[in-house]
């Protein structure tokens, strides 16, 4: 018996998160739309290690563990991450930037990070386990002595920027939006990591009022009390992005400072070396002195028995289940120009297997992936159980397999 299953997707939805909630506003008040088409077609993600892993130890709940009592909360947000990297948008390289002791910062403010409350034991349990699910993803590890995750991200997406390189960053870290660039884009996990906020120079603009190298002298004015950097008291957000934006940078802000409100004036002149000290701190350091091109860090394949492995260990049953997401050689062609496409005649393409004697499922997935990147009608027929006699390709996981990413990406 043949099973017909008719997939029906609308064009304009191609790839994206549905994000529910909150969104981040305009500076005249309006949602900003911050979906990740910008980033499809990235080459290189660089990513800060340990910023997600804290990221996904606060949206997961500490009660998820195994049968056996380890927790695992940490360690499935970062592994979902990194799954969503690799099947969502298949670059070319992706690394994951780790901090080591910040000996730059704390020789300009030996007080840098020094309220950070110490890491969670059970973040702690889990840290051993972040590097080797990166290896076995085929993915890089990087670590400098000296350097945080964020001045090794930046002077790699420099580096590649420069390069013609097209990269995104991926951290909350609000730090990073002097990075974006209009080959480099910044993707945050406003809510855990299922979903993503994406930023170009435009939408940085949009959210802040400034440009995104303005950003370390909007930091100056206001101070980050995450990392202990003090700015200029009773200036918050709002008024060092007016300020920003009106007179360009911090140190035009402090020369200018007698045309500000008596109150407002004062405190800048009191406080303006506070406030260069904290635009230092805040500038990210691009010209580090680093062995790794960014060129060549070139994805490995994945290690599934290995990933396959560390997913039984902490019972990830759902990512045990989507590997094979990780292992259809020809969807990662689904986008091919090769095909001349035709919005007068849609083809009606029928999956079956590799036995079927008109066209094999590779090349009619490559069709099919043609016209919807057209933006061209077409209609997408999967067949799964015996055709023509021949043993069928795709059983019902691997069917699953396959619209699950033709969801994702078309």
């Amino acid at each position: 018996m043949l099973v017909f299953e008719r997939l029906g997707f609308d064009p304009g939805l191609r790839g994206g998160t549905i994000a529910l909630g909150w969104m981040p506003k305009t500076l005249t008040g309006e949602e900003l739309q911050l979906d990740d088409a910008p980033v499809r077609d990235s080459e290189l993600f660089l990513v800060d290690g340990n910023n997600l892993a804290y990221r996904a130890f606060f949206a997961l709940p500490e009660e998820l563990a195994t049968s056996e009592g380890f927790s695992t909360n940490a360690l499935l947000g970062f592994t979902n991450m990194l799954f969503k990297l690799l099947a969502d948008y298949r670059p070319k390289g992706v690394a994951v930037a780790w901090d080591t002791r910040p000996v730059h910062r704390h020789e300009l403010l030996d007080t840098y990070k020094i309220e950070r409350k110490p890491m969670p034991g059970l973040l702690a349990e889990q840290f051993p386990y972040f590097r080797p699910i990166v290896e076995a993803f085929g993915y890089r590890n990087l670590e400098f002595e000296g350097w945080e995750a964020d001045d090794v991200i930046a002077t790699l997406a420099t580096r590649a920027d420069e390069a013609g390189v097209k990269t995104t960053v991926v951290s909350t870290d609000r730090d990073a939006f002097q990075l974006v660039s209009d080959n480099v884009a910044l993707m945050m996990t406003p809510r855990g990591v299922s979903d993503v906020h994406v930023y170009t120079p435009e939408r940085v603009e949009a959210r802040l009022g400034i440009r995104p190298d303005q950003v370390p002298d909007f930091i100056g004015l206001k101070g980050d009390p995450s990392d202990n950097i003090p700015g200029i008291p009773g200036i918050g957000d709002k008024t060092a992005g007016q300020l920003i934006a009106q007179y360009g940078s911090l140190e035009d802000v402090i020369e200018h400072a007698d045309e500000l409100t008596p109150a407002r004036s004062r405190a800048v002149k009191e406080h303006a070396e506070q406030a260069r000290a904290a635009k230092e701190l805040a500038t990210m350091r691009r010209d580090l002195e680093l062995d790794c091109d960014p060129a060549e860090l070139v994805l490995a394949p994945p290690d599934r028995s290995q990933l396959k492995e560390m997913f039984r260990r902490f019972e990830f049953r759902n990512l045990l289940n989507r590997i094979d997401l990780l292992d259809v050689p020809a969807l990662a062609r689904l986008a091919s120009p090769a095909f001349h496409v035709d919005p007068h005649d849609p083809p009606l393409l029928l999956l079956h297997g590799d036995q079927d004697p008109q066209m094999p499922v590779n090349q009619a997935l490559e069709l099919w992936g043609a016209y919807r990147k057209a933006k061209a009608p077409v209609q997408l027929e999967i067949v799964h159980g015996a055709a023509h006699g021949g043993a069928a390709f795709y059983d019902e996981e691997r069917l699953a397999v396959v619209k699950e990413f033709l969801c994702r990406n078309f």
